[in-house]
Formats: structure tokens, sequence, C-alpha cells
């Protein structure tokens, strides 16, 4: 599956980087670091699979005005693989959305290039380098709740960006857990070259067995 959105000229074109990203040509509304805070939570890993049971300081908003934000899981392995949930409108990068429009919470696992390393476009930022179009595991937002099971530790999936297949392993050990927020970069055309993960805000009370 590849991603497209719409240039100024009205064009489709691909995004060769990009997680999730307001739709070109709206007002790109990030949310506030304090409405997307963890209070508490827990991640168990199993041989195979991961679960967690997240609590946020508010509601969890489900309907994409609060911006292009997410939350990750990672491992000892880093930020080569990333479990990362999103929410956002205006691209068509998952098979649990609809359409583009579709702000709908999914799961990726996402590759990320260091920030100030040679290719990035974020600067000191991470940029997104890989995404699965298929949506790893279950996920499941109630309120201020939000809760994964059946997270694959070893995960098969295609490539959003060139359809290519992608191999995705966790490490041993769950390192942390974050919030962030997404931010595109344009050329001047207004097409996409980048997502970049702002923001990043580890959660302080998280329980991992």
């Amino acid at each position: 599956m590849y991603l497209t959105n719409i240039s100024n000229k009205n064009n489709k074109v691909m995004i060769f980087i990009t997680i999730s990203y307001i739709s070109l040509g709206s007002t790109i509304n990030f949310a506030n670091a304090e409405n997307f805070t963890i209070n508490d939570g827990e991640v168990t890993k199993l041989e195979d699979n991961i679960s967690s049971t997240l609590k946020y300081t508010n509601p969890i908003n489900q309907d994409g005005s609060d911006g292009a934000m997410g939350v990750a899981i990672i491992s000892n392995n880093g930020t080569g693989a990333v479990l990362a949930s999103t929410t956002h409108g205006g691209i068509f990068d998952s098979s649990s959305q609809k359409n583009a429009s579709d702000p709908v919470w999914h799961n990726h696992f996402a590759k990320l290039m260091a920030g100030n390393s040679t290719g990035n476009k974020c600067g000191g930022d991470l940029m997104v380098e890989e995404l699965t179009f298929e949506s790893p595991g279950n996920l499941t937002i109630i309120n201020d709740t939000m809760e994964h099971s059946q997270l694959p530790t070893n995960f098969n999936a295609t490539s959003s960006f060139s359809n290519n297949s992608l191999n995705f392993v966790l490490g041993e050990n769950i390192d942390k857990v974050v919030t962030f927020k997404l931010e595109p970069k344009s050329n001047p055309y207004g097409d996409i070259e980048a997502v970049c993960v702002t923001n990043i805000q580890p959660a302080k009370n998280i329980s991992i067995p």
C-alpha cells in the first residue's frame, strides 16, 4: 500500500517518510503535552506477545481533533523496532483505517532514524524511517484508559512506504513507554518529505514486571 497526499498542485505524490500527520492545507492542531500524559500503567511481556494498560490524565480523544500524536512501547532494541499507537487525519497508512480521513487510533511497528544523523530531515528530532501498514495486536480505548493486547514481539508486515516486506523483532526487555507528537516537514511545493517525532515524554509510573 503506497501512501499518498494531495500537493499544492492537486497532484498525488508518494510519501516516502511518514507515520501520521494532519491533512495538507489544514491547520495542524497538535495536542498540548498536559492533555496527553500517562498517569500510570503496566506493561507485561510474555514470550511472544505484550499487553499493557495505560491510564491518562484526561479522556483520550478519538476524533482526531487533538492532532497527530501517539504512544510508544520501546524495548532494549531501541528505535530500530518500536511499537507505536497513533491517531491522525489526512493520511491512509494503516489497515485499521477506513480511509485517509479516518482518525481511528491504530498500531504500527516503526523504525526511527536518530536525530542529526545522515539523511535525517528533522534536525535533532527522531524521524520515521519505516512503518508497517498492517496493525499489530489489539487496541482498546475507554475514557482515559488505553489497553493493548496480543502485541507480537516478532511481526511480519508490509511497508506503508514501498509495499516491501518488513520484519520487526522487539528486544528481550521493555525499556520504557513514551508519548509523543508528530510534525510533518514539507518541501517548497508543499509535499511531505519527512515526519518528525517530537515532544517525547517518558511515562513515569509504569510497572514493567
